[in-house]
């Protein structure tokens, strides 16, 4: 249904690996910021100049902590013919949403141990569900980094830290999060790739909770070790979650009581198809908990449970227009082999793609 998605590989200084980011990938991150500017007129009254200037309030976080993301984020920019502000824009993207409380990325993630795996290898995976205009703008990114751990990522054009994992057998996956607020703090799609430069969990847990998080956010990790955890952050408060007989699992709805008891939750408002998402999902790991393999996997993600608004999820009509999600991609990730299985689209509409990553 569609085509194989675009890859880019980089390497070299941040600079240098921004700017063929931005080179090669420079008519998708001009759709994309299309896309952006669309719906930031539809949902917050605002053009495309205006989010750039809301976006530059988050710059001071990364030059705090990782100025060399923001040489990145400069090459990307130079790379494609664009100004900074622009990617900032596109890296803070879900921050200038949160401002407004309105709909963010809907998505349902997943780990499987080792004693859970029928092969005893980790897992880690999603559907990632968003508008359908986005999937013409995604790209991977094999990126090969200085000092830092070489990355295969599934990313917006122009945003620097997605879904992926890294030559440490680390990954991660997102889930979005709604809560009542102030979005102030580092723009959760740096955090990603905070987490993706990590060279374990508990370096990656310092990057997420040594600073303020902007856009409340859930970040599923899992190592090829046979760890994993999930961290619920928001700008006031965190918590985390662990596995389950070899399973984890999380959607868009905030799990931990202690969490819970600090912030108000929109989760269940906002996304009212979250709750029986992750009862879902939960259910039909346990399972097969010690038995589960990639196909299975595949026919989770696939599962129509709820249809339209399971976790294949189709765009439901009779939804207001800003409120119409569909799977964008889905995404399975052997974490002891660095194979990954990649669809656009609902899973159920078409194969996955088989990438065998080498990080050499």
């Amino acid at each position: 249904m569609y085509e194989l998605i675009q890859t880019i590989q980089a390497s070299g200084t941040p600079y240098e690996i921004g700017y063929i980011h931005g080179s090669l990938a420079k008519e998708k991150i001009l759709n994309n910021i299309k896309v952006y500017d669309e719906m930031f007129q539809q949902w917050s009254k605002i053009n495309w100049e205006q989010a750039k200037e809301r976006a530059k309030k988050y710059t001071k976080y990364v030059e705090e902590v990782e100025p060399e993301l923001l040489e990145e984020m400069k090459g990307i920019a130079e790379g494609a013919g664009l100004e900074f502000e622009d990617i900032m824009a596109l890296n803070a993207r879900s921050e200038v949403v949160f401002a407004e409380n309105v709909m963010s990325d809907a998505c349902t993630s997943f780990s499987v141990l080792p004693e859970a795996s029928k092969n005893e290898h980790t897992y880690i995976g999603q559907n990632w569900d968003w508008r359908a205009a986005s999937i013409d703008n995604l790209v991977i990114l094999k990126i090969k980094q200085e000092n830092k751990p070489s990355i295969f990522m599934v990313t917006e054009a122009g945003i620097i830290g997605k879904i992926g994992f890294n030559s440490k057998g680390l990954g991660v996956c997102l889930n979005a999060l709604s809560v009542v607020g102030k979005a102030d703090g580092m723009p959760l799609h740096v955090t990603l790739r905070r987490i993706l430069n990590s060279n374990t969990i508990n370096e990656a847990l310092m990057k997420i909770n040594g600073i303020k998080n902007a856009g409340p956010g859930n970040y599923l990790m899992a190592q090829n070790d046979g760890c994993t955890l999930t961290v619920e952050k928001t700008p006031e408060a965190w918590d985390f979650i662990l596995s389950e007989n070899g399973v984890l699992m999380h959607t868009n709805h905030i799990i931990s009581d202690v969490l819970r008891s600090k912030v108000k939750d929109q989760g269940p408002t906002v996304f009212p198809n979250t709750i029986l998402r992750y009862d879902v999902m939960k259910r039909l790991l346990q399972r097969e908990s010690g038995k589960i393999d990639v196909e299975y996997i595949k026919s989770c993600l696939r599962t129509h449970c709820q249809f339209p608004d399971g976790i294949c999820h189709h765009t439901n009509e009779t939804l207001p227009l800003a409120n119409r999600l569909t799977t964008v991609f889905s995404i399975i990730m052997d974490l002891n082999t660095s194979e990954v299985w990649l669809t656009l689209g609902p899973p159920c509409e078409s194969e996955y793609t088989h990438y065998k990553t080498s990080f050499d």
